[in-house]
């Protein structure tokens, strides 16, 4: 059933409510089932001074076997639309009428307007269903940060909002126009970084950082096989300069920085928001800093945070 908060309210002088938004609010709170409420128009002839709803109406339907809700709507419905002649029979005018003649036409074309009313329900109530979950769906769209709705159209052509939690897909629409404007600009790096997972991040540029490669045995060097200078190089490794970008993540909580472990959901967001940023060709090394009460750590089954390489680091002391 409608709660009484709605029903109380629904005709006040201050409130001129949608019967599509009622009841896609109520929906939203998940307080009735959609198939529950049926919104029927009653005609146009009090829309120019009373409010949209009517009236509210509670009936058991013997059919279905369970109770029901009626909104009856200041609205045409499709009686309205049509021709009139399509419903009634032309009347026989006569020079005088009597007062009895008179009433029975009138009850005559009344008992056929409520059964072409009542013809035409059941497409009217499906039209009145089709608003109602149009109104739930805007309703879930303005809501970002609540549902998932509007991050859902995104991922046809961004596949990364499947994995940002709401609040980053936010962010990451905000993101999206800035792209082809702030490309090797640290300083706006830094600032999504911020925004997207609430930890500071400080981007260091290492220009011209030289780097040895090795060459895999089948394109080592061979007699014959290649032109000196050209398409070979003597030797089993190359030694190459390209540039280099460091990224300091923290001081912040043990729990925070263990997202950014490889195959992690921030460390792949992290990934995908350099490669938008920053040119292919540059190396992106990651250094996550902890608070200083999270540095101590200790080996064992309830030490979870204790991860070699990561939180915890062998060394040797020297006296």
């Amino acid at each position: 059933m409608i709660p009484q908060i709605y029903t109380t309210h629904i005709n006040s002088l201050t409130t001129d409510f949608k019967a599509s938004s009622i009841i896609a609010a109520i929906l939203e709170e998940g307080e009735m089932q959609d198939d529950l409420v049926e919104i029927v128009p009653s005609g146009p002839d009090r829309s120019v001074y009373a409010k949209e709803i009517k009236g509210v109406e509670h009936y058991y339907s013997e059919t279905l076997m369970q109770d029901r809700v009626v909104i009856k709507v200041n609205r045409e419905g499709f009686y309205d639309m049509l021709p009139e002649g399509l419903f009634h029979r032309i009347p026989k005018y006569k020079d005088r009428m009597t007062k009895e003649e008179m009433i029975a036409h009138v009850r005559e074309r009344r008992e056929e307007e409520k059964f072409a009313r009542q013809f035409f329900m059941p497409f009217e109530a499906a039209l009145y269903h089709l608003r109602m979950l149009l109104d739930l769906y805007e309703n879930r769209l303005d809501k970002r940060s609540s549902y998932r709705d509007l991050a859902k159209l995104f991922v046809p052509l961004w596949p990364e909002f499947a994995t940002l939690d709401n609040e980053q897909c936010i962010v990451w629409m905000h993101l999206i126009p800035y792209i082809p404007h702030k490309r090797n600009d640290l300083s706006f790096l830094e600032s999504a970084i911020e925004a997207l997972f609430n930890v500071r991040g400080k981007v260091i540029c290492q220009t011209q950082c030289t780097i040895k490669t090795e060459i895999p045995p089948a394109h080592q060097f061979a007699l014959g096989n290649g032109y000196l200078g050209v398409d070979t190089i003597i030797g089993r490794h190359f030694m190459h300069q390209e540039d280099k970008v460091r990224i300091l993540m923290g001081p912040a909580p043990i729990e925070k920085l263990l997202c950014f472990l490889p195959q992690q959901s921030n460390r792949r967001t992290l990934d995908t928001l350099c490669h938008y940023l920053l040119p292919i060709d540059t190396a992106v090394e990651l250094q996550l800093s902890y608070l200083p009460g999270d540095r101590v750590g200790s080996l064992g089954k309830d030490s979870k945070y204790a991860l070699l390489g990561y939180t915890a680091h062998l060394s040797i002391d020297q006296d």
